[in-house]
């Protein structure tokens, strides 16, 4: 037998003063009450109750038993009416863990946005452009790039994506000239974010797979932007974060009629099973913000 409802039911028993109220209180039939009890005392090897044919009395025993464990029960059905409450209503610690150019250029609204709707829900943001492990971490929800969720058992959802343009400053393609094929950037310094030297682009003669002469690799694209602007080499960057560089002339956007593969961020959580309500509400806050139309997706 269930050893917490034994214990609820002779708590329940013993402020009733009576087998069939308990029963009706506990929506259990009298003959279950009355296995409970039968159990307990077996159990402790001490009679708790005395039962005549008119009244229920409790033992000395008894009484120092239930002194001892009304108290308890009384805090678990708190505990429980507590934590069901993070099923009703979010609120609590959110933690979420997310790329740093991202977060700078997306989050702050959409956090605002999501806190007006749930204020019991205190928001906890890490940026990070490093791998995370979410368990390890303590990290309820992450916003990750397709390089970190591959082969990971966590939940994922796709968020945004966006296309990566080569581009360089103009100080460095009058220095060293204009890329026309990608085959010709194994005669250029380039600047990327790792994930191997080999990129592949796509463009009217099909697939073309080019090894990089890489001058900086570095997990941060705000980093990349810069050493771009300076000159340093062709940057891989994604595109919506070099819009403006690339609008006012300080970039200048190379292989046009190729492409690379889009930079995605998916959201990632540990669990789909008894999922909180401050995970599931705000992975539904994020999807709907970023399928909007006007959404500028920043990766």
């Amino acid at each position: 037998m269930d050893q917490l409802l034994t214990i609820r039911v002779f708590v329940e028993v013993a402020r009733e003063g009576s087998f069939t109220r308990a029963a009706d209180r506990l929506a259990l039939s009298r003959s279950m009450i009355t296995r409970h009890i039968a159990a307990l005392e077996s159990r402790l090897k001490t009679r708790l109750i005395n039962r005549d044919t008119r009244k229920l009395s409790l033992t000395e025993a008894g009484e120092s038993y239930f002194e001892r464990t009304r108290n308890i029960v009384g805090q678990l059905s708190e505990a429980e009416t507590f934590v069901t409450s993070f099923a009703s209503v979010p609120s609590g610690r959110l933690r979420v863990v997310a790329p740093v150019v991202f977060g700078q250029r997306n989050l702050g609204p959409v956090l605002h946005a999501y806190r007006q709707q749930y204020p019991d829900v205190l928001l906890d943001l890490t940026l990070s452009d490093a791998g995370r492990d979410l368990i390890a971490q303590g990290y309820d929800v992450g916003i990750l790039p397709d390089s970190e969720i591959r082969g990971v058992t966590w939940v994922t959802r796709p968020l945004v994506s966006t296309p990566v343009v080569a581009c360089a400053s103009p100080a460095y393609i009058a220095w060293h000239g204009l890329p026309r094929n990608p085959r010709d950037l194994v005669d250029h310094a380039c600047v990327h974010s790792g994930g191997g030297a080999e990129r592949v682009f796509h463009g009217p003669e099909g697939e073309v797979r080019v090894t990089l002469q890489s001058a900086l690799l570095a997990n941060d694209f705000e980093v990349l932007r810069q050493a771009a602007l300076a000159g340093m080499g062709v940057g891989l960057l994604p595109a919506a974060l070099v819009r403006q560089d690339l609008k006012q002339g300080a970039l200048v956007a190379l292989l046009t009629n190729y492409g690379l593969r889009p930079r995605e961020l998916h959201i990632v959580y540990a669990s789909k099973s008894f999922l909180p309500l401050k995970i599931r509400t705000f992975v539904d806050h994020l999807v709907a913000h970023f399928m909007l139309p006007e959404t500028v997706q920043l990766v």
